[in-house]
This record gives structure tokens, C-alpha cells and sequence, in this order.
């Protein structure tokens, strides 16, 4: 649950400070949470957060933002979950600094992912349909 990230805030509360451009991603359930997050971490942080969806990113520059928050937990689809993979490997290649926020069932998909520009901050997983709330509630609890 939401309890478990808190040993991470203190990593993610600095990821956040950096003056480099951050960008949230999320799709589906995961795209209004990162669209609101994003809308509130640039009153919290006092700078520019912008958000997207991850599949806007085929056709746009993504170097232009050096750090990227990625949402991707609570979404059951096995082809977006392995679609989602090559991205995160193209932002990689692109020396994007990637912060993915995964649940735990689909930790086993990112195991072989070991890059040094590669974070994941691994959460229990919930329903699909509560994962905008979740998101919501757990920026909120730990760094809003």
C-alpha cells in the first residue's frame, strides 16, 4: 500500500527538487493522476512540471525533458505493460533519468532492467479502476 513508498520519499522528494525538467507519464487510469500531479507538484516545488501520455512520446522529442515520472502501476493490459518496457528503454537511450512507480505484480516484467539512469519505486497492487485516487493519495500523504 501507500505505507510502503514512505522509505523512499526521501529519494523521490530529490528527484522532485532537481532543477531538470520533469515530465509525469501515465496512460489510462494513470493519465488524469499524472496530470494533477503534475498541476500540484508545480505549486509545491515552485517550477514546471508537464505531463503527457506515455504513448505521445513516440512522435515527440523526449530529450527535452531530462526526468521523467512514469506511472504505470494497477494497469492489468500485458501488451501495455510490455509496450511501456520498449519505451522505457528508448527513454533510457535517449539518457532520460526514468522514475517508474510499478506494483508488484509487475516487478518480474523490469527485473532485467539494470540502468544507472533507472528507479523503481515498487507498490502493492490495487484495482485498476482506484489507481487515479491511489496515485493521488499517495503524493499527497508523502510529498504534498
Amino acid at each position: 500500500g501507500i505505507g510502503g513508498i514512505a522509505k523512499h520519499v526521501q529519494g523521490l522528494t530529490n528527484y522532485l527538487k532537481s532543477p531538470k525538467p520533469i515530465k509525469i507519464l501515465g496512460s489510462g487510469v494513470n493519465y488524469n493522476a499524472s496530470k494533477i500531479l503534475s498541476l500540484s507538484l508545480n505549486s509545491k516545488f515552485k517550477k514546471v512540471f508537464s505531463y503527457d501520455v506515455l504513448e505521445n512520446h513516440k512522435h515527440i522529442d523526449i530529450s527535452s525533458e531530462s526526468r521523467l515520472i512514469i506511472l504505470l502501476g494497477n494497469i492489468v493490459n500485458e501488451s501495455y505493460q510490455k509496450d511501456s518496457f520498449t519505451e522505457i528503454l528508448k527513454f533510457l537511450a535517449h539518457k532520460n533519468d526514468c522514475l517508474v512507480f510499478i506494483d508488484k505484480d509487475q516487478k518480474k516484467l523490469y527485473e532485467s532492467v539494470n540502468h544507472k539512469r533507472l528507479s523503481f519505486l515498487t507498490h502493492d497492487k490495487i484495482e485498476e479502476e482506484f489507481s487515479f485516487v491511489f496515485y493521488l493519495m499517495l503524493f499527497a500523504r508523502n510529498l504534498l
